[in-house]
């Protein structure tokens, strides 16, 4: 029979609720020196308390946060999983619709994002987008209608405004059109070069990126998570043979890990913050599916006017408008597409 007694020499009992505070004690003191440790304060645990509502405010968002980082999960995390694909779409379509109303820069001088860095490079690319320009004044001033072109003149007309879906062909053609003819002046300026030197310096320069509309407008591109369809995504694609002899290879359908801009189409002008909320809402899977990307590029066209907008970690930058519909937007349009062809890489 065990006797209750205790014996000399043996260490005191410790009653059991002493032994549960010190059990927390020595829990509370391993857990603060783990925070320490971690750089975190002990007031920075995680705690009982319910989280903090989600703010859209940007001065609230950690700094050098990027539209991957902003955006909600992914449509097949977990946390959505008790979601309906329309009820993710609500929550997104808010997102970017506050975000447009906070972020928005307007008349931003974006055009110098692209604008080549090496000073002769600069030089042949002006010259390279007079030419680009005066082809086009002439085309669409001539009554030339069977070079697979001829929607452009329609667009730039005013004409074909009835719905997006007749805008397709008609804008598409237009970036067609400009980068065949970017190939077309960069081998006029070499050929009619009378200073060897000047054409040796035009040919070092290595040839201009290939940005083609996807033949398939109006797509939910592969790499996407959700079911949205872009209007028309420029592709970086590549050529064979040269000048207008040049054969382009048009992109199928688009794959976000591919695409280097994209172009919201509206029919009706002023429409511009509504085609940058769901710009906003396809960069968030531009993101996703291109890591390395700093920001991304796109195109608002409301009727005839064309804005260009990059999608920074904080801000959205929109440039001054450009009508095509008047000489000078359409030259503004054509430079930019001009630089975007020959600029760096880590530009666009």
């Amino acid at each position: 029979m065990t006797s209750s007694k205790r014996e000399a020499g043996d260490p005191p009992s410790t009653p059991p609720n002493k032994k549960a505070a010190r059990s927390d004690r020595s829990t509370s003191l391993e857990a603060t020196a783990e925070c320490q440790k971690c750089g975190l304060s002990s007031s920075s645990r995680l705690s009982d308390k319910p989280a903090p509502p989600f703010s859209l405010n940007h001065e609230q968002q950690p700094e050098g946060a990027t539209l991957q980082k902003q955006r909600a999960s992914h449509a097949s995390s977990k946390g959505n999983l008790t979601l309906s694909n329309s009820e993710i779409r609500t929550e997104r379509n808010a997102e970017a619709k506050a975000c447009v109303e906070q972020s928005l820069v307007p008349d931003s001088p974006v055009a110098r994002i692209v604008r080549p860095r090496d000073s002769g490079l600069s030089k042949l690319v002006s010259n390279v987008a007079a030419r680009v320009c005066k082809r086009l004044e002439a085309f669409i001033t001539s009554a030339e209608q069977n070079n697979g072109y001829t929607a452009l003149q329609e667009w730039v007309s005013g004409q074909k405004l009835v719905s997006e879906r007749a805008l397709y062909p008609c804008i598409s053609a237009f970036f067609s059109y400009v980068c065949q003819q970017i190939d077309i002046a960069h081998k006029e300026l070499v050929s009619t070069s009378t200073d060897d030197n000047n054409k040796d310096n035009i040919s070092s320069y290595s040839r201009s990126r290939v940005l083609l509309p996807a033949e398939m407008p109006d797509s939910n591109p592969d790499g996407s998570d959700d079911h949205t369809r872009v209007d028309i995504a420029l592709m970086n694609t590549s050529r064979m043979n040269e000048g207008s002899d040049a054969v382009y290879i048009y992109p199928g359908k688009p794959a976000y890990k591919n695409v280097a801009a994209i172009v919201e189409i509206k029919h009706r002008s002023g429409k511009e913050k509504d085609a940058l909320a769901q710009l906003y809402t396809y960069n968030r899977n531009l993101y996703t599916n291109q890591a390395n990307r700093r920001f991304t590029w796109g195109f608002t066209i409301c009727s005839t006017v064309v804005h260009a907008c990059v999608f920074s970690s904080d801000n959205i930058f929109m440039s001054k408008s450009m009508d095509v519909n008047s000489t000078t937007g359409r030259s503004d349009l054509v430079a930019m597409l001009v630089d975007m062809a020959y600029c760096e890489e880590d530009q666009l």
